[in-house]
């Protein structure tokens, strides 16, 4: 498995979210790593490949992505992810997630495979 991350101010973090959102999150070697959110996954790619192909879709210079091999808890393969909106919303949302994307409860990241 392999997951994307940023390098931003000296620290590993989510590939989309800076670390200082709820989403986003600090990652760091041979440690576990699990969402702020309760009830919900971490995203990573089942190859490098994969990872390479949807992280070379964004552009942003000052986002120093990094990708690394990792160790995963309770996969699970989807190609969609449903639910309800919240936020004063109402009714349900469907996103087609990318090729290769796996969801997992926690991560731990081991070897720098890949930087850009």
């Amino acid at each position: 498995m392999f997951k994307i991350l940023s390098f931003r101010d000296g620290k590993l973090g989510s590939f989309n979210s800076p670390i200082d959102n709820l989403l986003g999150l600090e990652y760091k070697v041979n440690k576990w790593t699990y969402p702020n959110i309760t009830n919900s996954k971490l995203f990573v790619f089942e190859t490098c490949e994969e990872a390479i192909q949807y992280a070379c879709n964004f552009f942003n210079p000052r986002s120093n992505k990094r990708i690394y091999n990792c160790s995963v808890v309770n996969p699970v393969k989807r190609r969609f992810i449903h639910g309800d909106y919240t936020f004063r919303s109402t009714g349900c949302y469907s996103i087609e997630l990318p090729y290769g994307t796996v969801l997992c409860d926690s991560v731990m990241i081991h070897d720098l495979v890949e930087r850009w």
